[in-house]
């Protein structure tokens, strides 16, 4: 799971629910999606933090500091941004590859040390 937000971010519900039911009053469906978003999103997040025993969830989330925001437009910041995402995810994937060596090596009860397969 590829998030935008850090992991610890909690999406607040709605401010003015009331003005979104007048603002889209002939479109009351759209509505009612957009008051249940935050709760939705939440409930997304508890499910990743927690999945059932038979479910494995990665996460990459980008950090507390990250340069991109929603209305980012600066090249250098986007680039910045981008550079991050790629370098999470390098280091993703090899922590699964490192993770998936040691299990080999334990299941096989190979007297080779894991360590050195992976450095």
């Amino acid at each position: 799971m590829i998030l935008s937000q850090p992991g610890d971010y909690e999406m607040s519900p709605m401010k003015m629910p009331k003005l979104m039911d007048q603002l889209l009053k002939k479109h009351p469906h759209v509505a009612e999606a957009m008051r249940k978003r935050a709760d939705r999103y939440n409930a997304s997040l508890a499910f990743i933090k927690n999945p059932p025993k038979d479910c494995t969830v990665h996460v990459i989330a980008p950090p507390e500091h990250f340069p991109v925001g929603r209305f980012t437009m600066k090249k250098a910041k986007l680039d910045e941004g981008y550079n991050m995402g790629i370098q999470a995810a390098q280091t993703h994937m090899f922590n699964l590859y490192k993770d998936a060596v040691k299990q080999l090596v334990m299941e096989q009860g190979s007297t080779a040390d894991a360590a050195t397969l992976v450095a």
